[in-house]
């Protein structure tokens, strides 16, 4: 990606997870609520954007996982890939890639 402000890819998590994913040019979108409803708000608007590719740590997919396949379906656009966090212990993020294959 030579133009971050073209980047076609985000990435949406805590700062632990992102941060290696904003070295190599993605636009990532650090979560600091703490609120729920809030969190679920900024999912949508981030999914909202013209991005071809979201990547979304599993602890924000597991809390706002009924809102997001309900603004997903039936769109091309983007493509959800739910992604471990540092501290991950469960499988959701492994389970769904190996959908994707």
């Amino acid at each position: 990606m030579n133009n971050i402000e073209n980047s076609q890819i985000a990435v949406i998590g805590d700062k632990d997870t992102i941060i290696g994913f904003k070295a190599i040019g993605f636009d990532t979108y650090e979560i600091t609520k703490n609120d729920e409803s809030e969190i679920k708000q900024f999912i949508i608007a981030v999914l909202r954007k013209n991005y071809k590719i979201v990547y979304l740590t599993e602890n924000y997919y597991l809390s706002c996982e009924k809102e997001i396949d309900e603004f997903l379906k039936n769109k091309s656009y983007p493509i959800l890939t739910v992604i471990p966090t540092t501290t991950s212990d469960k499988d959701i993020a492994f389970n769904s890639m190996k959908k994707l294959v």
